[in-house]
């Protein structure tokens, strides 16, 4: 038997949300989810995939009022089971419902089912690493700094924890904080080139961008149809042009040779990497027109 979705507890609503409510959550859910699709971790881009799955399938029901009706007749069934059972049941294996609910996108259910595992067993390192995850895919980065920074305490899952705490620290703008943690997980794990693009943002981040461009170039060099590192070059590639620049009135122009060489160069070396997207296609556009108007 497929296992049922709640949509409303996924899109944090209550059963009473009105279309437009509904709309503006899945947008706003989208929006999270959508930059966790390319994370280096493999769980987290699959739960980030299977998330989008369940968006797009919740955005057909609740468009549609009849399958509405008759998802709504689901749910107070389900509510009703899952009553029952908690009566019936004394004692849960937390850990378990935690990894389910992370694993069809019940976020909040998977942060709390977590919490409850650990209360039960403090050195439950499962429970900790889906506590961690599931908080960050909630943007409740203090949270999963929390669980991460747990989890190291119990030498387990070591290099996945430090990648974590360096992936919430470079949301709240630690990027110094996040560099160190990269460079950890890199210790533990010298094999996972995701680490390494992941520690080219957080030195990008943090204006070290003569190192970052290094790395991206690196990295693109082993690992040409990785698209994190693709994307992390380009940006690497764009700032070291415009860093070049001359500037008024936060307009970039060139004033020398020198200048319009560089940007020729790195146009020519964007060029070739193929597979670039439309917002780097337009910056290569934008700066051959430059060029163009320069000589």
């Amino acid at each position: 038997m497929e296992e049922f979705v709640d949509y409303y507890e996924m899109l944090e609503l209550e059963k009473n949300a009105s279309v437009g409510e509904i709309e503006e959550a899945i947008k706003r859910t989208r929006k999270r989810f959508r930059r966790l699709e390319g994370s280096p971790d493999a769980m987290q881009r699959a739960n980030a995939e299977r998330m989008m799955q369940l968006l797009n399938e919740a955005d057909s029901l609740f468009h549609d009022s009849a399958k509405r009706l008759e998802y709504d007749a689901a749910y107070d069934s389900e509510k009703e089971l899952e009553k029952d059972a908690r009566a019936a049941t004394a004692e849960k294996d937390w850990t378990s419902e935690a990894k389910d609910y992370f694993k069809n996108g019940q976020s909040a259910n998977a942060c709390f089912a977590a919490r409850e595992a650990t209360r039960n067993c403090s050195t439950d390192a499962e429970a900790w690493l889906v506590w961690a995850l599931a908080a960050y895919t909630m943007d409740k980065y203090d949270e999963s700094i929390f669980a991460a920074s747990e989890l190291l305490k119990l030498g387990s899952h070591q290099a996945t924890a430090h990648r974590l705490l360096g992936d919430s620290y470079i949301m709240i703008d630690k990027y110094a904080d996040a560099e160190a943690e990269f460079l950890k997980a890199q210790q533990i794990d010298k094999n996972d080139y995701t680490i390494m693009a992941r520690l080219v943002d957080a030195r990008y981040l943090q204006g070290k961008f003569d190192q970052a461009l290094t790395m991206a170039r690196n990295l693109h060099e082993a690992h040409p149809d990785y698209e994190p590192v693709l994307s992390s070059l380009c940006r690497c590639l764009e700032t070291d042009v415009e860093n070049k620049m001359s500037s008024k009135d936060n307009a970039g122009y060139f004033t020398n040779m020198k200048q319009i060489q560089h940007a020729e160069l790195v146009v020519s070396e964007m060029r070739a990497l193929g597979n670039i997207d439309k917002a780097d296609e337009e910056w290569i556009e934008k700066m051959e027109g430059l060029i163009d108007w320069a000589r």
